[in-house]
Parts: C-alpha cells; structure tokens; sequence
C-alpha cells in the first residue's frame, strides 16, 4: 500500500476523531476501496422488555408504564419503572425497564449476572427466545415467573439501509468489529442488523466493555472477514510487512499471551490466525508492546 495514502487516512481519522489517545486511530481495507468505518458503541446493562400481561401483574390492572427517555435506537425508550430479578443463588435489584410493551416479555443479563443469580442463560440474538432462561421478577409483593425470557443478549451492529450500502454490508451478515479502547480486541461473528428503524452502533453487555477496558466514547471498526487489524496491532512503521520480516500461520482457535512470547523468541513479526480465533486481551496487549502484526484470515 502507498505510504502517501495511510498517512491520508491516518490524517483523515485523527481530523475527525480529535482528542482521543494517540495510537487508537482505525484504517482498514474494503473490497473495493480505503475507507475509515468508524461505529459508535454502547455498552447495555441488564434490562427487561415486558408483556403487557407481565406490567399488569407486576404494577397492578391496566398499568401504563412510564417513559423517562429516549434511548439510541428509534422508538425505545427508558422507562421509570424498575423490577428485580430472581434466581435460585440470589437477586438482582433495581434492573431497567425498557418500552414500548413487547407481545413477549425478554430479559437480557450478562453471563455474570447469569452466575449470580443461578440461570444458564443461552447467548441469543434479541427475540430468540426458544430455548431462553425461565427467570422470576419482583415489584414489591408482586412476583411472576416469566419463562423462556431470560437470554444473554448476542452482541450486534445496529445501523441503516443507507449505512449497509456505505459499508458494503447485508442484513444478517456476520462482521468483525475491532475495538478502538484501552485493550484494543477483535469482536468475531457480529451480527449487522440494518433496517430503516436501525441507529448506527455497536452493542455490546457490560462483561465484553469491561473486557476490552470500554469507556463512554470510545469507538471501534468495522472489519470485513480477511480484512487486516486495526493499525494499532500493525507495525508502527505503517509502511506494510517487510520482507524480511517472518510470518507464522497458527490453526489454534485460543491465541494467549503464552503464545505470542513464545512467537515473538522466534522472532516472528506477522501472526495470522483463522475467522473465530479468540486472542486474550494480554496477548493483544503483548503483541502490540511487540510491535507483532495480527491478521485475521477465513
């Protein structure tokens, strides 16, 4: 790649983007063109969407609830209500009621809110409710069972027809999103869920913000599959791969920090790894101490 054009982009994001810390500036490489893909993310707490049934039963006969506010994705919105959740090994308080009423109620907790209150919560996309959790909620007095409503909520990419079409992407398809944080990590499998309703953004639950060090305003990047790292896990010469510089393809489906020190003895600067493979955020923050280079493959 021209050095002429990194240094463009580089310039281009840094531009946009003032006042993040140095070294967290994104370029990537699409199919057809360089192009910056910067996307806003969230990180969501635990929550519940509630059947009207399930509002009466918790709040009384022909209960409305009550919005607070808006939240990022149109026509949802924070209610004043709040209810607790109820497992076999303990309760959480205080959990966030979101509007409008849903035709099911879905409750979506992090897998360590799973642990604490004693469910085995699945990883699902919102919605996907077949083989979801039973889970009790409180108001009060009041406590009901909600079956199969309790999911680990699937992390996703929100956004339009119009952004699908900019980021040459479908509904549906599975994307990588590089995080642009303290521990800088790559996000596989990521489901793009454009429609016309849809805010650009990346959501995620407070167990994978907490793991790559997220604070609010932290961004990240959008990669296509064999797209190569965000440019903070590329050497820092910006100038590609040198030829003298010695690759290594590796089959294992958990790269750790292990790993990239026994690579890096061997004087090995290019790590490549398949589609799915989980690097610990210790050997992400290795092999960028390293200045070892992390491309993601098919």
């Amino acid at each position: 790649m021209d050095e002429a054009l990194i240094k463009q982009v580089v310039e281009g994001v840094l531009t946009a983007y003032a006042g993040k810390t140095a070294g967290s500036d994104f370029s990537t490489r699409s199919a057809a063109s360089e192009d910056v893909r910067v996307i806003p993310v969230e990180a969501s707490g635990r929550h519940a969407h509630l059947s009207q049934e399930h509002v009466e039963a918790l709040f009384g006969t022909g209960y409305v609830l009550k919005k607070k506010k808006d939240i990022s994705q149109p026509g949802q919105y924070l209610c004043e209500e709040r209810v607790t959740l109820v497992g076999p090994k303990g309760r959480l308080d205080n959990v966030a009621v979101l509007g409008p009423v849903r035709k099911e109620t879905q409750v979506e907790i992090s897998l360590t809110d799973g642990k604490a209150l004693g469910i085995n919560a699945p990883v699902r996309m919102s919605g996907d409710l077949a083989d979801a959790a039973d889970v009790f909620l409180m108001k009060g007095d009041r406590l009901i069972k909600a079956e199969k409503a309790g999911i680990v909520a699937q992390n996703h990419l929100h956004m339009t027809p119009k952004d699908a079409e900019r980021f040459q992407v479908k509904n549906g398809e599975l994307v990588q999103i590089a995080m642009n944080t303290k521990r800088p990590l790559i996000f596989q499998d990521v489901m793009v869920r454009a429609d016309d309703h849809g805010a650009l953004g990346f959501h995620m639950d407070y167990d994978e913000a907490n793991a790559c060090g997220f604070e609010t305003g932290d961004t990240a990047m959008l990669l296509k599959s064999g797209s190569p790292a965000p440019s903070t896990w590329q050497n820092e010469e910006r100038g590609g791969v040198k030829a003298e510089e010695q690759a290594e393809r590796l089959e294992a489906k958990l790269i750790s920090e292990t790993d990239i020190r026994k690579l890096h003895q061997q004087h090995v600067s290019v790590i490549q790894v398949k589609k799915g493979c989980v690097i610990t955020p210790l050997a992400q923050d290795l092999a960028r101490e390293k200045r070892m280079t992390i491309r993601i493959g098919q």
